[in-house]
């Protein structure tokens, strides 16, 4: 175990040299302890789930790799700056997140400013075309940190002052939430703070010095999800969260553009609506493209906001209901301005502007999906090597689940294959990173017996070769190999799993199963290639499979209102007697386990069947009900997911009261036969640690076999190394007590 355990992996692959030689990446050793202080950050302010411990560079010609010395704690964040000297990061090594920069000359490292900083999930530090100075979220000015400040909450003895927290909800239209507001009052101060109810937190976007470390607040007190600086670097504009519909559960956003050339900042705003809040400024600096999101019709918008008019307008309207992934993403504009490109329903779409004029690139029918669009290094334009007209994307194939990369000419619309094999390249969220002349392309990859690495391909894609080898110690490890089979869903619907067999696998042989499970409208099986085959479960599969263990991941669709529970084991029954029919599974040694919605999908199962030796239920639930109703106060509610998507119930519990209860897998644990398993963490804002309680004493008071792992202070997934540890080991033995 401990040489698949003790693995790193690049956490974060950061940043690429403008001069396309060194790129910088973080990852986790495991030996720096992360105290949570909620769902989302450190004690130290840092990003629970997006930090490591080790910043390392690396030569994209001779391989060599160097980890930057000096950094004692926590590190994410790594970005060059434009003439590629200066590696800028968050880090907590002085005891709490600030922004150091590294010196790739003179090999030094320091700190540039005093200020806390707030490193947020999806926004990164920014440098400004000049080089002489890095915009980065902080803490507003006379906070304590909002982790720390939540951390003291969470540990609050008796005072001589209140400490009471007020949440209030105001009267809004339906379709719409407001903002909640949470006040509070500590050392018998009323200052007002604000919190939003999604697990962020305020921060100020601010522009530090480099070579003095004068620290400017440009705007302040926001709920930030993008910002950048545009190409000419007289404004920075940003997103930021103003509320969330309540019929969806997505985000409402406001953009925010300030001219910074100002002493006072020149501020602009403009409602945007649904969108994913991030946007990409034009190569003139007077336009930003972003994608307003209309869920309710399936209609996504790419729609342009002005600078100099201080207005937006719509420059094309995708309609794609009926598609199963749909939702546009990230735009990207052309070098010349005069084209913008989204993936939307798994398409490339192309948007030519004066007129305005909307083109899909890729076939409707085309046996491939587009993950990604390559992009440049500066992460607005799309990459073109080569061929002017030309866009790259990363692609999946939907028979056999290979990743690949095409060439597309956006004159002809000619699709060339650069190239295509068994491995995965990461995900729309982690794209290739480029140099500033685009010759050095650097990318994630990975499959079911390599753990991720970085390689680079220098001109062409190609010609691809390693960069790093992050993962030494299991090289020679003897590890199971995965593959695709086919079955069919409730309603005859052609369906795919991803089957892990183990190593030394012998035909002729049954296996014991284990199922990792999550419902929902999810291609899992095209995580066939990834070392963790899910990422669900918090669990790498190869710790059965190197155990004698096959593991399956079955696609569990949702069909209808208030049939959850049915869905999903019928579901993952279909795919079980798949495996058995392949001759390849024992059917008397099955194990299931599932995180969060996998583990409702468990528990639903496990009522519904008996022929699961054990189960392990992660981060789950049984009561949609108390589910629906519940707050955190760092984290919100998710009523909107069970009454609107596919996971819902088609309405409240007001509405639908039987259908709430009909599908609590919590009313019927006396059908349970099989020993469960529970993980959980006590500060868990997302599936609250009550929901595993509820299942634990049900459980006990009817008599069956149940075991309760409650971890202290740990989130909705385990991030402390040693708990860690204790949950794959924990459950690895109670598999093997049933299943060997």
């Amino acid at each position: 175990m401990k040489r698949i355990v003790g693995t790193l992996t690049p956490g974060q692959y950061g940043s690429l040299s403008g001069d396309g030689r060194l790129v910088a990446y973080v990852t986790s050793s495991g030996n720096v302890l992360k105290e949570a202080a909620g769902p989302l950050y450190t004690t130290t302010g840092m990003r629970l789930h997006g930090s490591g411990d080790e910043l390392w560079v690396c030569d994209t010609k001779t391989k060599l790799a160097e980890r930057i010395a000096g950094i004692h704690g926590l590190v994410e964040d790594a970005q060059w700056s434009p003439d590629s000297k200066l590696l800028a990061f968050y880090s907590d090594a002085d005891g709490y997140a600030r922004v150091w920069l590294w010196d790739r000359t003179t090999r030094s490292l320091r700190r540039i400013a005093e200020a806390k900083a707030q490193p947020m999930t999806v926004s990164t530090l920014r440098w400004n075309p000049d080089g002489n100075a890095v915009a980065v979220l902080l803490q507003p000015e006379g906070s304590d940190g909002a982790t720390r400040e939540s951390h003291k909450l969470a540990q609050a003895s008796p005072t001589n002052h209140t400490t009471a927290v007020i949440f209030k909800s105001r009267k809004s239209p339906v379709g719409n939430r407001d903002q909640e507001d949470q006040e509070g009052t500590s050392s018998g101060s009323d200052d007002k703070k604000e919190y939003r109810l999604q697990g962020q937190y305020p921060a100020d976007v601010a522009l530090i010095k480099i070579h003095n470390g004068e620290v400017r607040r440009i705007i302040v007190n926001r709920y930030v999800s993008w910002y950048d600086f545009s190409p000419d670097g007289r404004w920075i504009a940003l997103s930021y969260e103003t509320g969330i519909e309540r019929d969806t559960g997505r985000g409402l956003f406001t953009f925010l553009v300030a001219d910074i050339t100002n002493d006072e900042p020149q501020i602009e705003e403009q409602e945007i609506g649904s969108s994913w809040g991030f946007a990409a400024w034009s190569p003139d600096s007077q336009t930003l493209a972003f994608v307003s999101i209309d869920r309710t019709v399936l209609r996504g918008s790419i729609r342009l906001l002005s600078t100099a008019a201080r207005r937006s307008s719509t420059a094309a309207e995708l309609n794609l209901s009926g598609q199963e992934s749909w939702d546009p993403w990230y735009p990207l504009w052309s070098p010349d301005g005069k084209s913008i490109f989204v993936t939307a329903a798994k398409r490339l779409w192309m948007v030519h502007l004066e007129p305005n004029t909307l083109i899909a690139l890729t076939p409707e029918k085309w046996d491939r999906e587009v993950v990604t669009i390559v992009s440049n290094n500066k992460a607005n334009q799309v990459w073109c090597r080569g061929l002017a007209q030309s866009v790259t994307i990363a692609t999946n194939s939907k028979d056999t689940i290979e990743n690949g990369y095409y060439r597309i000419d956006t004159k002809s619309q000619k699709l060339t294959k650069i190239r295509e094999e068994r491995r995965s390249y990461g995900s729309d969220r982690s794209p290739p990173l480029t140099s500033e002349d685009g010759s050095t392309l650097v990318y994630i990859s990975e499959d079911e017996q390599h753990p991720p690495d970085l390689w680079v391909a220098h001109e062409d894609l190609s010609n691809v070769e390693q960069l790093t080898d992050l993962n030494p110690s299991i090289t020679d490890a003897s590890l199971g190999t995965s593959r695709i089979i086919h079955y069919l869903g409730l309603r005859g619907e052609p369906l795919r799993a991803a089957l892990m067999v183990p190593s030394g696998y012998i035909p002729s042989k049954r296996y014991p199963l284990v199922v990792l499970v999550y419902p929902g409208p999810y291609k899992r099986s095209e995580q066939a290639h990834i070392f963790d085959l899910d990422q669900s479960t918090g669990i790498n599969a190869q710790l059965f499979a190197t155990r004698g263990y096959a593991v399956l991941v079955p696609e569990v669709p949702l069909y209808a209102p208030g049939m959850q529970m049915k869905d999903m084991a019928r579901g993952v029954d279909n795919a079980v007697s798949k495996t058995i029919e392949l001759g390849i599974v024992d059917p008397a040694r099955l194990a299931i386990m599932g995180h969060s919605s996998g583990g409702f999908a468990t528990l639903a199962t496990i009522c519904l069947t008996n022929r699961f030796k054990a189960a392990v239920v992660y981060a789950g639930f049984g009561d949609l009900i108390g589910q629906y109703l519940t707050f955190h106060p760092e984290t919100g509610s998710d009523e909107a997911n069970w009454e609107k998507t596919s996971a819902g119930m088609g309405g409240s519990p007001w509405e639908y009261r039987d259908r709430y209860v009909e599908n609590s897998p919590i009313m019927y644990l006396d059908k349970i036969v099989t020993p469960v398993l529970l993980i959980h963490g006590s500060n868990d804002q997302k599936v609250a640690v009550e929901m595993a309680d509820q299942v634990f004493v049900g459980l006990r008071r009817l008599g069956k076999e149940v075991e309760y792992h409650r971890y202290s202070g740990e989130a909705h997934s385990l991030a402390g190394t040693d708990n860690l540890i204790d949950y794959w080991e924990s459950t690895i033995k109670w598999v093997e007590r049933y299943c060997k």
